[in-house]
């Protein structure tokens, strides 16, 4: 088994917590505050939406990141270097396992990472795994 690999299994210590997309949301409210008020704006969004429509769409780890990327680039910036180290080290941790959440992680953010402002920010804290999906 490769060693990334091995090291990610062991220390998925925030990825336990992550089972469906209201967890991706307490994480990155954790990580950064200000994300709790953009995401009210979406889900009364969302809500609107779903009353004018009658129908409630299942949100997935897809739409979280929809809402936090174009937010990103201002939210890293204004982290520490401590934060962005333990973001990373989430991301890096999150696409070791496929599945949606490394889907989301790898559409959303790293493969637009250069087009919404974070790959210079992220690039330092990333694994050689991570870096290789980032654009």
């Amino acid at each position: 088994m490769p060693a990334i690999l091995v090291s990610a299994l062991m220390n998925l210590s925030r990825m336990k917590n992550i089972r469906d997309p209201k967890d991706l949301v307490a994480l990155l409210k954790e990580f950064f505050p200000p994300f709790e008020q953009e995401w009210a704006k979406a889900e009364a969004d969302d809500a609107e939406q779903a009353a004018y429509t009658g129908y409630q769409v299942e949100l997935t780890f897809h739409d979280v990141l929809q809402v936090f990327a174009p937010l990103s680039a201002e939210l890293l910036k204004a982290a520490s270097s401590k934060q962005v180290s333990e973001f990373c080290k989430f991301i890096n941790e999150s696409i070791v396992i496929p599945g949606s959440l490394e889907n989301a992680i790898s559409t959303c953010l790293l493969e637009h990472a250069s087009q919404i402002g974070i790959r210079k920010l992220l690039l330092p804290f990333l694994s050689r795994m991570a870096k290789k999906e980032l654009r």
